[in-house]
């Protein structure tokens, strides 16, 4: 909070009491739910981000973007973390 103060920087909080209470210290937080774009589709990913981003409303937003090669590691490793397995290096141990 101290950082944000001093610079005057967005602070993390995502739920409406805490927003309150930052917001009631002067500091800016976000509007809107985060968006989180991990679970999209492979295909047709790219499509999907200018849709989304031509979609994000007016405000203050988060948008965690995970971009990939979506090469066949990249999709077995996105399998994987989806399924809620730990990733190649760690199976291997």
């Amino acid at each position: 909070m101290a950082l944000a103060q001093k610079y005057g920087l967005a602070v993390r909080a995502w739920l409406d009491p805490a927003r309150q209470k930052v917001r009631a210290r002067g500091l800016p937080v976000v509007d809107h739910d985060f968006l989180d774009s991990f679970r999209l589709e492979l295909d047709g990913k790219a499509a999907t981000y200018a849709r989304l981003l031509r979609e994000v409303p007016v405000g203050l937003s988060e948008w965690a973007v995970h971009p990939g090669l979506g090469d066949e590691d990249a999709r077995a490793t996105r399998a994987r973390r989806l399924a809620g397995t730990a990733d190649s290096r760690a199976q291997r141990l």
